[in-house]
């Protein structure tokens, strides 16, 4: 998923550069497009590890359910 999202916020910002006056070569423009979209597969990887180690954590603080601020 983070890849698909990644991706697509890629090809967003390749298609609002391409059309802007600056000349750039295609070669930067394609390395851009696989860093951003390489990036947002690593942010969805670091988000599932931390979801399955706070899930296989046996300390309870990771099990309750946070309290509303605005109940306090």
């Amino acid at each position: 998923m983070g890849f698909l999202l990644g991706g697509l916020v890629a090809l967003f910002l390749r298609t609002v550069i391409s059309n802007t006056p600056v000349d750039i070569h295609s070669q930067r423009l394609n390395l851009f497009f696989i860093m951003v979209t390489l990036s947002g597969a690593l942010g969805a990887v670091v988000i599932e590890s931390m979801r399955q180690l706070q899930q296989s954590s046996t300390e309870a603080e990771y099990h309750r359910r946070p309290r509303e601020r605005w109940l306090r």
